[in-house]
């Protein structure tokens, strides 16, 4: 019912009653290690936020739009160490319907390449 990122905490529960025990829990454990959090970072009680880069929800895990429309944008990419962080920001290829069928091609021919992770996201 809890999952920790470096200093982000995010409980999950089947209902609103099991939620207000984890809560308690949590938060005594916080207290009781003296480790704080600012209320002004906190939500509670939410069917759906963004964490670590992902929106989660009841419905499971998505990739952030807001990122996704950012690596649509980008340009065509010549130099290697763009490409090789293009690649890293785009580990949202796990999300794409047609993910094992897609075979990426990113030798001379990098604007297919590009194309074809614009196509696939």
């Amino acid at each position: 019912f809890v999952v920790v990122y470096f200093d982000d905490i995010l409980i999950f529960s089947a209902n609103p009653d099991f939620h207000v025990q984890h809560l308690r829990k949590i938060l005594s454990v916080l207290r009781t290690e003296k480790l704080f959090g600012a209320i002004n970072k906190c939500i509670f009680m939410t069917n759906r936020m963004l964490f670590i880069g992902y929106v989660i929800s009841k419905d499971g895990i998505a990739m952030d739009e807001f990122k996704n429309e950012a690596i649509k944008q980008w340009p065509i990419l010549k130099l290697y160490e763009d490409w090789k962080t293009y690649m890293d920001r785009s580990s949202y290829r796990s999300f794409s319907s047609d993910q094992t069928k897609t075979n990426f091609c990113s030798c001379s021919c990098s604007a297919q390449f590009h194309t074809s992770i614009r196509i696939a996201l």
